[in-house]
């Protein structure tokens, strides 16, 4: 007699990673890169599933879905996804939510950087370096960051990666004129691909935090309606005078409330 298999044998069957590509890619295709980046942290077998050649369609639809822009050259369409949707610095891990760089992928293409980062990763540029290699560099505007008030922006605004810059010094200055005749044609569409994907990315934080501070009002206003039931109107009428003459934000003493100005609908549980 055939013994029973386990309970997790049998699910295992059905797991995801074991189901046919073919019924994946009818699952996948509603999906965006966020959902995709969710399901490969899941388990391990999903993860490398996700990160094979044959998942390249899947990750495609899910970014043609979401409407982003195709990648820069040489970006795989998972590292994409995790560039738009994952606020980590590039070097440290930290949260950072600003997408810093369009460039080439030579020197690392579009990456997240921290303040403490910038500082240690970036400086400026030497007279030496020819102002064709710093047009393909990553940079960043000194003037904009605030940790790097002690770079003198008299001498140049920008800051440059460092190890771009030791890169271009290592080279003689016949190699260094054949890479900027390889490197110019490419670096010209890498930085318009490149400026699509950040166009996009600040288009969709506006977008977040508009819907979140939505949702947020929308809270508030609930909870002032309800008080007001419950024979607080008196004392929210003259909250609203109050405010109206002496700040411009409508309810600043409720919006300092943790549980009243949260992004989430008010229900009839306690909260």
């Amino acid at each position: 007699m055939r013994k029973k298999p386990a309970i997790s044998e049998r699910c295992n069957e059905w797991a995801l990673e074991n189901l046919a590509n073919e019924i994946l890619g009818e699952i996948f295709k509603f999906l965006y890169p966020c959902d995709l980046l969710q399901l490969a942290r899941t388990r391990k077998r999903t993860r490398s599933k996700l990160l094979t050649k044959s998942s390249q369609p899947w990750w495609k639809q899910a970014r043609v879905n979401a409407e982003i822009p195709c990648g820069i050259r040489g970006m795989s369409e998972p590292a994409l996804a995790h560039l738009l949707y994952d606020n980590f610095c590039s070097s440290c891990g930290e949260k950072c939510k600003q997408i810093n760089f369009t460039g080439i992928q030579a020197f690392g293409g579009l990456k997240r950087w921290c303040n403490e980062c910038i500082k240690e990763l970036f400086s400026p540029a030497p007279p030496s370096i020819a102002e064709a290699a710093l047009a393909l560099m990553p940079k960043i505007n000194a003037e904009t960051q605030q940790k790097a008030a002690a770079v003198n922006s008299q001498v140049d605004k920008f800051m440059y990666l460092s190890a771009a810059i030791a890169y271009s010094n290592a080279m003689s200055e016949h190699e260094l004129n054949s890479w900027l005749s390889k490197m110019q044609p490419e670096h010209r569409q890498e930085i318009e691909d490149a400026q699509n994907i950040c166009n996009w990315h600040m288009a969709n934080e506006r977008k977040s935090a508009m819907a979140k501070y939505s949702m947020q009002a929308d809270r508030l206003a609930a909870i002032i309606s309800r008080l007001r039931l419950q024979g607080w109107g008196a004392e929210i009428d003259w909250m609203e005078r109050w405010t109206s003459t002496t700040s411009g934000r409508h309810m600043p003493n409720l919006r300092k409330i943790r549980s009243v100005w949260q992004a989430k609908p008010l229900t009839e549980r306690r909260e």
